[in-house]
Parts: C-alpha cells; structure tokens; sequence
C-alpha cells in the first residue's frame, strides 16, 4: 500500500554496491552476528532515532503499542537515542501500526514491511534483498488478530517490539542458542522487552 505524504524529508539514496564483501559464512562485511547468526541488515530508517508513530482507527491494540514503544525507549538497565512520539496525522507518521485478520497457516503473528521511493517518486514496500544496499523512509507493521487476541499482555508487547525493530533494521534469529533475544523469529522466544543485544544495533545505527 502506497503512502501519500504532504512532507517528507528528503532521503539521500545509497547506491547499489558492487561486489559487495561477504565473509565465508555468507554475512556481508559489517553485519553483526550474534551466536554465528546475522542479526541486521546493512541500512536503517533514514528518517533517524526521533520519529512519529501512528495507530490506525480500528486497531484494538492501544495500549499494547504505546507500552512496548516505552520498551524501546527505556530498556531496563540500558539506554539508546531512540524517541517515538505519538501522531494522529498519518503523514507525520515514520512507522504505522494496522490491525488485521487471518486464520491461515502461513500468515504470521504480525509482519512488518520497510518503504522508500522508487526512481518515479512512488513509495513501495521494499524487498529484503534491498535492505543491505538502501535506506527506507517508514514502517508499517501489521498485527494479526487472529494470532494477537490470544497472547498475554506481555506477550503482545514482545510481537510489537520485535516488529518495531524490524523497522529500524534488525533481523529475525532462528538459531535455538538465540531463544532469548528479542529477534527470536518465533512466538516460543523468552524475551519480553528489548534485548542487549538489539539495543547494541540501535546505538550502533543511530
């Protein structure tokens, strides 16, 4: 879905990078791992550490967002740049939260997806293959209701942060040694809040 914005800084497009440097494992020089597993990816939000967040009208989940953007913000026991403000107006929006519906086996807990403009001025939902070669302007990060509804509060809270930090350009982990991070790619994770290991990134990239 395309996002109309009234203002918009403009974001300075890093060009495609020939002959990328891969160490053996496949990880590009300068990704970060975390138990031999990728944890970033090699570009961010352009938009930088101070953005505005938006709820849109009929997600249900008002008091989940705000509470882990407070998780984001505050870590327990660490600090980063990072300030998240609340907006009612979509296009000072640099991350959008939106409620679905979908009792199908392949549809995720939530899913978030990371947007720029194309060389036509059009704002698209980037691929992942694009995210080691440019920025992105916003998020839009989905929840699934289906899922969602049935979590603990705590847990909700988890699924957001983690999508939150998709936007910002953290990846997922699988790797059963990484359970506790706040990236593990499945709902049996541990964490609850941002973890030392996301939070190096984020004051590492901005």
């Amino acid at each position: 879905m395309s996002k109309q914005r009234s203002r918009i800084k403009r974001v300075a497009v890093a060009a495609a990078v020939a002959g990328l440097l891969v160490f053996a494992s496949g990880t590009p020089a300068g990704a970060v791992t975390v138990n031999g597993e990728r944890i970033d990816w090699l570009k961010k939000m352009a938009t930088g550490q101070n953005i505005g967040y938006w709820i849109a009208p009929g997600n249900e989940y008002t008091t989940s967002i705000p509470n882990a953007v407070q998780k984001i913000m505050y870590p327990s026991g660490m600090s980063n740049p990072m300030v998240l403000w609340k907006t009612t107006v979509n296009s000072n929006s640099n991350m959008d939260f939106y409620q679905y519906y979908s009792s199908s086996s392949t549809e995720p807990v939530a899913k978030t997806t990371s947007h720029r403009k194309n060389a036509s001025g059009n704002y698209y939902a980037m691929p992942v293959s694009e995210k080691d070669t440019y920025n992105w302007v916003y998020a839009e990060v989905r929840l699934n209701d289906y899922h969602m509804d049935g979590l603990t509060n705590t847990k909700r809270e988890a699924v957001i942060v983690h999508e939150m930090l998709h936007g910002y350009g953290l990846r997922d982990l699988y790797n059963n040694a990484n359970r506790a991070s706040i990236m593990f790619g499945s709902i049996s994770g541990t964490a609850t809040g941002l973890t030392s290991d996301a939070n190096s990134i984020l004051n590492a990239k901005y």
